[in-house]
């Protein structure tokens, strides 16, 4: 069976069920577990099975990430978890990214070499500017140096064998005290930024850094294309080592055929555009 795992509050449920209905190009068949924070809607469709949960005390939907992850895993051994702002590529392969879950360690995709890699939150106060990064988290869960890039949490491999490290995940993640900045930096607008600078992809790569690990990732299986050509180039050909759109450096295509999904679609007539005209040219 083929686990595909998302959640959302009710303000995001159109746009999961739009990327749920993006996988019906996948030449696979997926049952979807589908986590629905505090609501309780009815889905229509055989093979996707929803879970509410009811509210979790957390500053932002993000931090229950790993929570739903361990949710999942008393009901299935393995799956993939995606963002509800995704749409899949019909290259698609699910047996191919589980495969290399390994060590106990959820398997995430690296983002291109780009300001991803060093991701700061930024505000401003009495006209002077501020930042932050992963480094206090880093300090917090005494890691010295990063051991491997950044990686992304918006498609992630799990299997039973890293409930104890997504526990640990997810134990950071519902830290109070955590959520509350330290009297200096009290002007940041969002306190929890302070040691969540990216909420769960701060703690999840900390902690692989913790864990000394090294060069554990996909890369290449997520694009984030803004035109509706660039989607149409890329599920119509093979494309090898090519830029896409020209001023966006997120559309370096390493080989078309190893794009899993395209990220960052919130726009639900966009999103219907582009599905509209898969289906139009047969692609």
């Amino acid at each position: 069976m083929k686990n595909i795992v998302l959640y959302c509050d009710q303000g995001m449920h159109e746009l999961a069920l739009d990327t749920i209905a993006s996988f019906n190009r996948v030449a696979d068949d997926f049952v979807f577990h589908y986590f629905t924070i505090d609501f309780k809607p009815t889905v229509d469709q055989a093979n996707c099975v929803v879970y509410p949960i009811e509210y979790i005390l957390a500053p932002h939907p993000q931090f229950i990430k790993p929570y739903i992850f361990l949710e999942a895993l008393k009901h299935i051994n393995e799956f993939i978890y995606v963002d509800c702002d995704l749409i899949a590529s019909k290259s698609f392969n699910y047996s191919d990214y589980v495969k290399d879950i390994q060590g106990g360690y959820p398997y995430c995709p690296r983002l291109h070499e780009t300001a991803w890699q060093r991701p700061n939150y930024f505000w401003s106060h009495n006209n002077k500017r501020f930042s932050v990064n992963e480094d206090p988290m880093m300090e917090y869960l005494n890691v010295r140096h990063r051991t491997q890039p950044w990686v992304t949490t918006l498609m992630v491999g799990v299997n039973r064998t890293c409930t104890e490290f997504i526990q640990e995940w997810s134990d950071v993640m519902l830290t109070e005290k955590l959520w509350t900045p330290p009297a200096e930096f009290n002007t940041i607008p969002s306190g929890f930024k302070y040691y969540f600078c990216m909420p769960d992809e701060s703690v999840l790569n900390v902690l692989f850094w913790k864990s000394r690990i090294t060069d554990y990732y996909r890369t290449g299986a997520v694009l984030e294309p803004k035109k509706l050509e660039s989607f149409v180039e890329l599920e119509s050909n093979r494309v090898i080592n090519k830029r896409i759109e020209t001023e966006n450096e997120l559309t370096d295509c390493l080989d078309s055929s190893k794009v899993y999904v395209y990220h960052q679609l919130k726009d639900l007539e966009f999103r219907n555009e582009i599905m509209e005209t898969f289906l139009k040219l047969n692609i």
